[in-house]
């Protein structure tokens, strides 16, 4: 596991490990900070990677999604975005987004938003 973090995320700062058992497998969630952004990668004991999520700037998620997520939530603001990937046979690819939003009314709200806005949780 400690290898499959150094390969992926040189240098990163390891924020929190917390061990998790999902579907009766054993898996790390490991929180981390590289060059001043928040990283997680989720990643079962032999090194596998599950699932890797990267801090993004608002900015950067897709005008699709930005739409959708405002128009469901109108007035809010969008706090924190982060892409996720999902690895399947050492290769990620992007699946959809985090985000974290303060409602009209100040509330902080995690959302699932998929690439194109389409869905939201």
């Amino acid at each position: 596991m400690a290898a499959a973090l150094r390969a992926r995320f040189p240098g990163a700062t390891i924020v929190q490990v917390t061990k998790e058992l999902e579907s009766g497998v054993v898996v790390y969630d490991i929180e981390m900070t590289k060059d001043g952004k928040k990283h997680e990668m989720d990643c079962k004991e032999d090194g596998t990677l599950v699932d890797i999520q990267n801090e993004i700037a608002v900015k950067d998620l897709p005008a699709a999604a930005t739409r959708a997520i405002q128009a469901k939530h109108p007035g809010c603001t969008i706090k924190e975005a982060g892409e996720i990937l999902v690895v399947m046979d050492g290769k990620e690819t992007r699946d959809h987004f985090e985000v974290i939003i303060e409602t009209a009314d100040k509330k902080e709200v995690e959302l699932t938003v998929s690439l194109d806005g389409t869905q939201i949780e």
